[in-house]
């Protein structure tokens, strides 16, 4: 199982004692079936299957009840872009699959995605495999409206 995960937690939580989750973005990669969730998905700690790539925690970061934000995504096999708002959060370099993409949700039962888009980005004819790998190019546009 290969796939990107952006969590965006509205407040910082503690679990069972060991486990504190911080308010804000978290960007990562996860290569592997045996995860941790505790340790993964809720504190995001490194591991060979669990590779954070980006991180900004911090007060006022955290998503608010009633509020609508407009999300962009744009994914390259050689950078991912999440801007929300208009606001760049993470603009990362590295080397992603081309794939899909999902939502989820753990405890926001209020979480609504509306006026989702697709929009395909122009490349040049590729002339070659690599530059076929490299013109793997897609943008994702969607909102999300919170509510308690």
């Amino acid at each position: 199982m290969e796939f990107l995960l952006f969590d965006w937690k509205q407040n910082s939580q503690t679990v069972n004692l060991n486990y504190r989750a911080y308010v804000g973005f978290s960007l990562t990669q996860i290569n592997g079936s045996k995860i941790d969730n505790l340790l993964h998905f809720w504190q995001h700690t490194d591991t060979p299957e669990f590779n954070v790539l980006a991180t900004d925690y911090g007060l006022h970061k955290g998503w608010l009840d009633n509020t609508e934000y407009e999300f962009a995504l744009l994914y390259q096999t050689n950078r991912i872009k999440i801007d929300i708002d208009r606001k760049t959060i993470f603009d990362v370099s590295g080397t992603f699959k081309a794939g899909r993409f999902g939502f989820y949700n753990f405890s926001q039962r209020g979480a609504d995605y509306s006026n989702l888009t697709y929009e395909p980005v122009s490349v040049p004819e590729p002339n070659s495999p690599l530059t076929l790998l490299i013109s793997t190019i897609f943008c994702l546009n969607w909102k999300l409206f919170h509510k308690q």
